[in-house]
């Protein structure tokens, strides 16, 4: 029988869980879209967000160093964000990117909409 563990949610303020990364991820669900150098859009499902980059569920597997454009729609931000980002890493159909270009304006709709989402720690656990 697997037991899983219940998210353990606190009202602390979140805490950097490793320190090797910038920003907190936070979990979300946002529809993405992909461009690969080809010129191939792939349709998914950003699932964790942070100022430097996003986490995402693809149909198709992206080779890890590959340079992508990402475009999400994020609540905060009126317009689609438009980036240039790198798959920095990419596991079955899961794939992470780091973004390469952010305007301060773009950063600044991602932190405002980070604000209000939960942090995800680098175990997968949820902090709050």
């Amino acid at each position: 029988m697997v037991v899983f563990d219940e998210p353990t949610v606190s009202h602390k303020p979140p805490v950097q869980s490793s320190k090797r990364r910038q920003f907190p991820r936070h979990h979300t669900d946002l529809r993405i879209k992909v461009r690969n150098q080809q010129g191939n859009n792939l349709v998914g499902r950003c699932v964790v967000i942070a100022e430097g980059g996003l986490g995402a569920i693809l149909p198709h597997p992206i080779s890890k160093g590959s340079e992508v454009t990402v475009q999400v729609s994020i609540p905060t931000q009126a317009s689609v964000l438009e980036a240039q980002a790198i798959v920095r890493n990419q596991k079955g159909l899961r794939h992470g990117f780091r973004f390469v270009s952010l305007a301060d304006a773009e950063r600044l709709a991602i932190r405002q909409f980070c604000n209000q989402l939960i942090v995800q720690s680098d175990d997968g656990r949820v902090d709050s």
